[in-house]
């Protein structure tokens, strides 16, 4: 619920309906996301800032793990899977015109999937346009059902049937 109450503060907040907002996890004035919630709900917190409307941020060393805000951030340790994952939601985005473009239809989403494993309370799904995005905050992978209109998941590029498990984002399209 929590991320659709984000996106509907929008209008209140006063933004123009043509309006850019900027999103993102964390930034200078928070203390580090990972270090206060954990790489799980960090990388579904990332998938949410790549799949809904606005400009994503990744701040400075967020996609490396970074836990502190001040002080040498771990530029040196090479690629890490963390790393890896931020560069394929960058990918996904500009694959699909309908993550940057499409409205946001958090009812139809939630309608659509049935947790199955998991906890419910921490799975969230919206519809961007011709896609349904389903994000997982717990640190242990759910399975949802699906409807039958999805034919793959675009995220970790994997066939689908009536069900997918989910460790933080799945952004599943329809059948070809």
């Amino acid at each position: 619920e929590g991320v659709a109450d984000a996106v509907a503060r929008r209008g209140g907040l006063g933004w123009a309906a043509w309006g850019g907002r900027l999103r993102y996890v964390g930034n200078n004035d928070e203390e580090r996301y990972v270090a206060e919630h954990g790489e799980a709900t960090l990388r579904a917190a990332a998938a949410v800032t790549f799949t809904l409307p606005g400009a994503p941020m990744i701040y400075a060393g967020q996609e490396r793990g970074n836990e502190t805000t001040r002080g040498p951030f771990r530029w040196h340790d090479g690629d890490t899977a963390l790393t890896a994952y931020h560069r394929r939601l960058v990918a996904l985005r500009a694959a699909e015109p309908s993550l940057s473009e499409a409205p946001v239809d958090h009812e139809a989403g939630r309608a659509a999937i049935t947790v199955l494993e998991g906890d419910p309370e921490r799975v969230t799904a919206y519809e961007r346009g011709p896609l349904l995005v389903v994000v997982n905050f717990a640190a242990d992978a759910a399975t949802v059902a699906v409807p039958d209109w999805v034919g793959r998941e675009l995220f970790d590029e994997r066939p689908v049937d009536d069900r997918v498990t989910v460790d933080s984002v799945a952004v599943l399209a329809r059948q070809a």
